[in-house]
C-alpha cells in the first residue's frame, strides 16, 4: 500500500524538482529597480551628537553606572564619577569609547563597555530660502 502512495506522488515530486532548477524566479519587469528618489539616497554619515541631545549611557557589566543626561550647550556630557566629557561633535561610538577611557583613567572600572544611545534629538530645524 505504501508503494502505491509513493508511486502516486512521484510525478508531483518530479515536477517540484524540475521547477527548482530554473535560474529566474522573478519576471524581468518586476525585477527592475525603482526610480523613485528616497531619503536613503542621501549619503550615510554617522550622526554627530549635538548640544540638546538627550543621551542614555548603559554599561552592561556595571549597571550602577548607567546614566541619562542632556548634552549641555557647549557639547559636554556630565556624568557622576566621570566628570564632563566633550560629547558634542562625536558619534555615539566615539562617546562610548571616551567614557570607557575616562572610567579606566579614574580607576573605576576597566571593562565598562559603555553603550551610548540618543533618547531624544535636539530637534533643530533649518530653514533655507531667499
Amino acid at each position: 500500500m505504501t508503494l502505491l502512495r509513493l508511486l502516486a506522488r512521484l510525478p508531483l515530486l518530479a515536477l517540484l524538482c524540475s521547477a527548482a532548477c530554473t535560474d529566474k524566479w522573478v519576471a524581468p519587469q518586476a525585477a527592475k529597480h525603482s526610480t523613485i528618489a528616497a531619503w536613503v539616497d542621501t549619503p550615510k554619515t554617522p550622526y554627530k551628537i549635538e548640544p540638546g541631545d538627550d543621551l542614555s549611557v548603559v554599561m552592561p557589566f556595571n549597571p550602577e553606572l548607567n546614566y541619562e543626561a542632556v548634552v549641555d550647550p557647549k557639547g559636554g556630557l556630565t556624568m557622576p564619577l566621570v566628570g564632563t566629557i566633550q560629547a558634542g561633535g562625536l558619534t555615539v561610538d566615539e562617546a562610548g569609547r571616551d567614557i570607557n577611557r575616562a572610567l579606566a583613567l579614574k580607576g573605576i572600572t576597566d571593562d565598562a563597555y559603555a553603550s551610548v544611545s540618543i533618547r531624544t534629538y535636539a530637534g533643530r530645524i533649518y530653514v533655507v530660502g531667499r
